[in-house]
């Protein structure tokens, strides 16, 4: 899964998928979004 994470400010991160939306995109999304919610990078 190539992606690319970049803090944003002190309690954001941006998450690079790809160039396009496609569903392929959208499904990664979805994943990290559940990652993300799991296991959050600010305790």
């Amino acid at each position: 899964m190539d992606f690319r994470l970049q803090p944003l400010g002190d309690q954001a991160v941006v998450i690079e998928l790809g160039q396009s939306i496609n569903i392929e995109n959208h499904q990664k999304l979805k994943w990290w979004s559940l990652i993300l919610k799991k296991y959050p990078l600010i305790g």
